[in-house]
């Protein structure tokens, strides 16, 4: 893949810079109005640039990569700018391109990451996959879980969407949960 030469390369200043679209639009299909999403490709990075998203009082700047995976157009969204940097999405977009190189769906390999279906699952795949490489203290963020899931009030088989916790003290509330764990009919949000 050849990035596009007519392009000029994405910087700070060009994306604040980007605005919205002036007005909405109107979908045929439901005849509800909606923004348009205008996409500014970069020139580096073939298939990377920036999505522009929301009102225009309320925008949302997204880098996204557009890609092929076995003959069809898939989208990943990288991060939203201003807390990822221009570097950092370009560097991910490049990975992601690799991924592609190699026969790996980059959207279909970070929905993997993301299933964890319990707390139990989701705090060992953040030690294994980030804690442990990324920072020395690991090993106290190990200790953290185990002491906060060991408890007998503490539903570790819990889906992850019904764990909640107290902004306060940030240990989980336990009265957030149902005497059954899995109980579908309870939608506690």
């Amino acid at each position: 893949m050849a990035a596009r030469t007519d392009q000029k390369p994405l910087t700070d200043k060009t994306i604040k810079a980007l605005k919205g679209a002036a007005e909405q639009k109107i979908n045929t299909k439901t005849g509800k109005p909606y923004w348009p999403q205008p996409f500014r490709p970069d020139g580096d990075v073939p298939g990377f640039g920036v999505r522009v998203s929301g009102a225009p009082d309320a925008l949302v700047k997204t880098f996204s990569l557009q890609y092929r995976f076995q003959g069809q157009q898939r989208k990943l969204q990288i991060g939203r700018y201003p807390a990822m940097g221009l570097h950092e999405a370009r560097k991910r977009a490049w990975a992601a391109l690799g991924d592609v190189h190699r026969g790996i769906d980059p959207a279909a390999k970070r929905d993997e990451e993301r299933s964890a279906g319990t707390f139990k699952d989701l705090a060992s795949m953040y030690v294994t996959k980030y804690a442990r490489e990324k920072k020395r203290t690991w090993h106290e963020d190990e200790r953290m879980i185990q002491s906060t899931t060991s408890s007998s009030d503490f539903p570790q088989d819990a889906p992850r969407e019904r764990i909640r916790s107290r902004c306060s003290s940030g240990r989980v509330s336990p009265e957030r949960f149902s005497a059954s764990t899995n109980d579908a009919s309870s939608s506690e949000t």
